[in-house]
């Protein structure tokens, strides 16, 4: 179902497939928890990165008046550093703006999915990393929802016992281990 490369297959142009239409089978394979890839969020994001892939191609022609496709082919280098300001853009994101994970995840898939179609080594290779990194995340993710679980819980058996209770609470210091949930009754 997914496309699989070697290390010896031919290289081709972007212009080839830039009238391609998307289709989740032209996905690479993408090593995310169903959780992800059931997401209609997730597969919305992978069209969006697909055709991102060859809209970023586009560009005003001389007497800007019409559009016009203009190739491009990046290196390993430059995929790792486009990749790299996806991530950035993530972590860090603008204030005006919020991706979850799983959109990110799929809008990257979809993207290198493309760029498959043209450099599939090169696209394995920032693949493998971004899946790596989107996991890291999503631990992440699990284990802060794990310790608002347990704060909820601790809260709800506070407030029923006396109806009265201070939560002391960094959530960001506790997620990465370095402070803890203080709960005051009274």
């Amino acid at each position: 179902m997914h496309r699989q490369f070697s290390e010896t297959e031919v290289l081709l142009s972007p212009e080839q497939f830039v009238d391609l239409p998307y289709t989740p089978t032209l996905l690479l394979e993408s090593g995310f928890p169903d959780s992800f890839t059931d997401a209609p969020e997730f597969q919305r994001a992978c069209e969006c990165g697909f055709d991102g892939y060859f809209e970023d191609m586009f560009e005003w022609n001389e007497d800007r008046t019409g559009l016009v496709f203009v190739e491009r082919f990046y290196t390993l280098s430059e995929m790792q550093i486009i990749l790299e300001r996806g991530v950035k853009d993530f972590t860090f994101p603008h204030p005006d703006i919020t991706m979850s994970l799983v959109w990110h995840a799929g809008f990257w898939l979809g993207w290198l999915s493309a760029f498959a179609l043209v450099h599939p080594v090169h696209a394995q290779v920032c693949l493998d990393r971004h899946r790596a990194f989107v996991l890291h995340q999503h631990e992440k993710q699990e284990q802060a929802q794990a310790v608002l679980h347990r704060a909820m819980d601790e809260v709800l058996k506070a407030l029923a016992l006396d109806g009265r209770v201070r939560l002391r609470f960094n959530f960001k210091r506790v997620i990465d281990g370095m402070g803890e949930l203080s709960i005051q009754r009274g």
